[in-house]
């Protein structure tokens, strides 16, 4: 009789036969290099291209993306758009509540919206909107109009509604520093430890530092407190040996200066950590030899490899996904197909080939779904072709196909208007090149 653990490994290697072979890149199918399309007389212009969305948001937003605010026929997006294309608040004014947050949001720090807006706005809102303005402001009564959590249709969940609400009364701690809220508002202990910490940093009375019962909490807000007050001698009070270096080094080097003295550090721990910093800063690999954990030696040659399109780094990392990640978005960076011969990830390799090669490289990718349609609209946009976008939905959800309409029109536009922008891609590395067999469930 086959056991209960014994079926599970059986099924688990099952999945794992399906997916090498459902994703793997047929390796006699060679795809002809893509002639990048070029605009011209007798393509679609932006403008077109915008007005192929059916849908009114995403096609207000495409008019936004190419500056055609006058096509945008709802007053208050119009406004919206504009006050962010130009910076400003005073369009910000009128527009309907449920944006007008959103709209200073991305205007002016969040410490500055209570002189633009009050939380009055917060009224049918989620609750996150109370959380900030209580943040913000240091009023604890906000945090008690907080009534819902649960997301639209979902029955609302207690213990969630206590989280939130115990979270929103310590961030106003952080702003008033008054003990009392720690003593009888929060009940949890955890929460209730970062409560008393917070308040300890904010009067720099130790006493609030000495109510902190669990101890790595307490090595924690000392830390905070000897770097506030600019004063060592909290360090002392830290048991963990290496959390007591980094209290001493970062407030002998405030900010950043730290790096420039790795060598003075004596955890061996924390100098790696400092080593890694300085590789990154000076974008100096050998100094990636430094840093001691394994991971982080890892993310230090990514790093600057990806900054200096070096592809040479790429084969100094050790995990195989990381790697594949990096000779992938090297080579879409550079548009070197070749590069991603480098990439063992089927996957991963077909999304590069997709990107550098032939759009159609894209249909090799299976896992999860959603990845063919981001691969497509990133193919679509760099090579400005617009017939790209014309693949199937999924799931009858065309969200991904707007998408596609709208970034080959703003690339267009942009090439037209010789506006040069940092590209981005979606999240291959997650999905693509560094995902592990659970993650074909999500799609």
């Amino acid at each position: 009789m086959i056991k209960s653990n014994q079926k599970i490994l059986i099924g688990i290697g099952i999945i794992i036969g399906i997916v090498l072979i459902s994703g793997c890149l047929n390796e006699n199918k060679t795809l002809p290099s893509y002639q990048k399309y070029i605009p011209n007389s007798s393509t679609l212009t932006p403008l077109q291209i915008c007005e192929k969305i059916s849908e009114k948001e995403p096609k207000y937003g495409c008019f936004a993306g190419i500056n055609k605010f006058d096509k945008i026929k709802d007053e208050d997006l119009r406004n919206y758009y504009l006050a962010i294309e130009t910076n400003n608040t005073s369009l910000c004014e009128d527009i309907k509540s449920s944006l007008k947050l959103d709209c200073y949001e991305k205007l002016v720090e969040e410490e500055d919206l209570i002189k633009y807006i009050d939380s009055s706005i917060c009224e049918g809102q989620w609750y996150g909107c109370y959380f900030r303005f209580a943040r913000i402001s240091g009023n604890i009564s906000l945090c008690d109009k907080i009534k819902e959590w649960g997301l639209e249709g979902i029955p609302e969940d207690p213990i969630g509604l206590e989280y939130e609400k115990e979270e929103c009364y310590i961030s106003t701690v952080e702003k008033t520093g008054d003990a009392s809220v720690c003593e009888n508002r929060v009940k949890d202990r955890e929460r209730k430890d970062r409560c008393f910490g917070s308040v300890c940093v904010k009067t720099a009375d130790i006493e609030y530092c000495e109510k902190i019962r669990d101890q790595r909490f307490k090595d924690v807000y000392y830390s905070f407190l000897a770097e506030e007050q600019n004063d060592t001698t909290y360090c002392e009070k830290i048991k963990d040996f290496d959390d007591k270096e980094w209290c001493r080094i970062s407030v002998k080097y405030p900010g950043m200066s730290y790096i420039e003295h790795c060598e003075e550090i004596k955890s061996s721990e924390i100098k790696g950590q400092c080593y890694f910093q300085l590789a990154i800063n000076k974008s100096d690999a050998p100094l990636c030899d430094k840093v001691i954990d394994r991971y982080d030696k890892d993310t230090c040659y990514s790093i600057i490899a990806k900054n200096t399109k070096n592809e040479k780094l790429c084969k100094k990392i050790n995990d195989g996904g990381r790697r594949d990640f990096c000779y992938f978005i090297i080579g879409v960076k550079k548009g070197d197909a070749q590069l991603c011969e480098n990439i063992e990830g089927n996957q991963c390799k077909a999304g590069c080939l997709g990107l550098t090669k032939n759009p159609k490289y894209c249909d090799e990718i299976t896992s999860p779904p959603k990845m063919r349609s981001y691969c497509l609209v990133d193919a679509a946009a760099r090579n400005m072709d617009v017939e790209i976008c014309d693949f199937e939905c999924i799931a009858d959800n065309c969200y991904h196909k707007n998408g596609c309409y709208s970034a080959v029109a703003k690339s267009i536009y942009d090439y037209e208007n010789n506006i040069t922008k940092i590209e981005e891609y979606y999240d291959y590395e997650t999905y693509l090149c560094s995902k592990n067999i659970f993650n074909i469930f999500n799609d």
